[in-house]
């Protein structure tokens, strides 16, 4: 009995040793899984902290990387603009060579043009080139190309380059055959114009210019026939209506341009000129003469004022200037008045060569005389305007001058 006690007291002592063990045991086991704890906390503050480190990184880095995008951006678009700058640089340049490569092509063109026309004049006759430009000037393609190369001006130095009644030797054959040629370059001219009008006036101004000259060519023909029995030439209608339209449309310095660039300068010297060779110089010329020589003249005067180049050519013609010396003399104080203007504008700044012509022909001795005969106080005055310019810088001229009868009484 007291054996089984005390057994059973062992037992339970040795039953408390296990628990304690056991709860030992956990103790320690508890003490790991504190450590453990403390372990994975630390780790993971550890952890924290070096996830906000690397955040701060990461953010210096994305906000770096933010403003280096900003500046790459900032320089792909300041290249962009240089880039398409450079682009539309290049390309107006690209523009411009082709605009001067296509103006050298075109003058390339019309140099070959001019060159090949040359080249037809040189092989051809004149009667056979006139015919071709007449042929030529049918098609409007031909017309612009044609006038963009300059066979303009080339026809109207054609047409003007020699008037017919300054030859003495002139027949009528010579004359049927220039007739011929002159019709072939003035149709060709005309369909240039007619084609290729830049404005309505020129291709109004060409007609009554092309009236007129074959007004000229009209008497021209009929002087010819009447030279030989010398009877004077019956009277012909004169275009008087075309001449004082082309007077009135003087008024605009557009209409003046183009007179001088038609060649009328020429053409309306040639009215005076052969006018005065068919019906002579009488003081009372009848109405339709008399009045196509005042619109002459007065439309001279507007075309050669202020205009040098003019006044040089119409200066050097002393066949034309004759005539109007002539005409002195001859006519009353209104066509006097209007030949002392015309001679006034050509002795006025003018060159040696006309300055020397108009000598030649003792113009100042002419003008005196005729002021000392007229009334009219503005042909008068006209009249010494015209000395005062012939006198101002010659002595020659001084010296005619004074020896006419009489000149004296005109300073008292």
């Amino acid at each position: 009995m007291k054996t089984k006690t005390k057994t059973n007291d062992d037992d339970d002592q040795d039953h408390d040793q296990d628990q304690s063990t056991k709860m030992i045991k956990n103790n320690n086991h508890d003490d790991d899984d504190h450590d453990h704890d403390e372990q994975e906390l630390k780790s993971s503050s550890s952890t924290t902290r070096t996830m906000k480190q690397q955040k701060r990184i990461d953010s210096g880095i994305s906000s770096s990387l933010s403003s280096a995008s900003t500046m790459v951006s900032s320089i792909d678009s300041s290249s962009t603009t240089t880039t398409t700058t450079a682009t539309t640089i290049s390309d107006d340049t690209l523009r411009n060579d082709d605009d001067d490569g296509d103006d050298d092509k075109k003058q390339k063109k019309n140099s070959e043009m001019l060159s090949s026309l040359l080249e037809m004049m040189k092989l051809s006759s004149l009667e056979e080139f006139a015919k071709k430009l007449c042929f030529m000037s049918e098609s409007p393609l031909l017309c612009q190309e044609m006038r963009d190369c300059g066979y303009v001006p080339m026809l109207i130095r054609l047409i003007n380059q020699k008037s017919i009644d300054d030859q003495d030797d002139v027949d009528l054959q010579q004359l049927q055959r220039q007739s011929l040629i002159h019709r072939n370059l003035v149709q060709a001219l005309n369909n240039i114009i007619q084609h290729t009008k830049r404005n309505r006036k020129e291709l109004k101004i060409l007609k009554i210019l092309v009236d007129l000259k074959a007004f000229v060519e009209i008497l021209l023909k009929k002087f010819l026939e009447h030279r030989s029995d010398s009877t004077t030439v019956e009277s012909v209608d004169h275009p008087c209506n075309l001449i004082i339209d082309l007077y009135r449309m003087c008024t605009e310095k557009q209409s003046i341009e183009l007179i001088e660039f038609f060649g009328g300068v020429f053409i309306i010297s040639e009215v005076i000129k052969i006018d005065y060779k068919c019906h002579g110089g009488d003081s009372n010329p009848n109405e339709d003469c008399y009045r196509i020589r005042l619109y002459s003249l007065m439309i001279l005067t507007h075309v050669t004022y202020n205009n040098p180049q003019v006044k040089s050519l119409l200066g050097s013609k002393k066949s034309f200037l004759l005539v109007l010396i002539e005409l002195l003399s001859l006519s009353n104080e209104d066509l006097i008045e209007a030949i002392a203007k015309v001679i006034q504008n050509l002795s006025w700044d003018t060159n040696y060569i006309s300055m020397q012509t108009m000598r030649d022909l003792k113009t100042v001795t002419h003008l005196t005389t005729t002021m000392l005969n007229v009334k009219k106080e503005s042909t008068i005055k006209c009249l010494l305007s015209a000395l005062g310019n012939l006198t101002a810088s010659s002595p020659q001229n001084k010296a005619d001058f004074c020896r006419v009868n009489g000149a004296s009484r005109i300073f008292n």
